[in-house]
């Protein structure tokens, strides 16, 4: 996991940062002088310095649900929730090496408030997390910085354009499958 440096020009320092798939901490590291409270959602336990970052090993969905979140040896990706063990797009180039059963969670059953800014980076459920934090975002009208690998992003796109949202662009890596 990288941070992205390019999209700092859309954060502004606040009150609370959530990054919903921290993986190593990356986000969080980068942004944590800048917000009040910094609060990280990762199902795999990583090892990272925390500091005052407040973490839950918990995996965020649409609903509470039980699931597999299967880990992969690929470190640019720390995992996926998935009912089986295929590999979900062409980039993870490795195998399952460990399967964790989990409840998910919502955003929304924490009640967090004074949120300024969200990160989503969760491999494919993007839209489901979004979903699931439906109350926190329409009560805190965050900005939000969500990484897509999925054909959801008309989705994604029709539901925060529902919400309210101006939505902004930056692509890093062109994927054919996301025209």
């Amino acid at each position: 996991m990288i941070f992205e440096e390019n999209l700092l020009k859309y954060v502004l320092s606040g009150r609370t940062f959530i990054d919903i798939g921290a993986s190593e901490g990356a986000w969080c590291f980068r942004l944590r002088p800048m917000f009040e409270r910094v609060i990280a959602f990762e199902p795999y336990p990583v090892n990272w310095q925390a500091g005052s970052t407040e973490i839950y090993n918990e995996v965020l969905s649409d609903k509470e649900k039980d699931v597999f979140f299967h880990i992969y040896s690929d470190h640019n990706c720390s995992g996926y929730v998935f009912n089986n063990k295929k590999k979900h797009v062409d980039w993870v180039k490795s195998d399952v090496l460990e399967t964790i059963k989990a409840n998910t969670k919502t955003l929304d059953s924490y009640n967090f408030t004074d949120v300024d800014l969200i990160k989503i980076d969760v491999e494919g459920a993007e839209y489901d997390v979004l979903l699931g934090a439906t109350k926190t975002i329409n009560k805190n009208h965050p900005k939000l910085i969500i990484e897509n690998h999925t054909k959801n992003h008309k989705k994604i796109k029709k539901l925060l354009s529902e919400w309210g949202y101006n939505l902004r662009f930056e692509i890093c890596e062109l994927d054919p499958d996301m025209e």
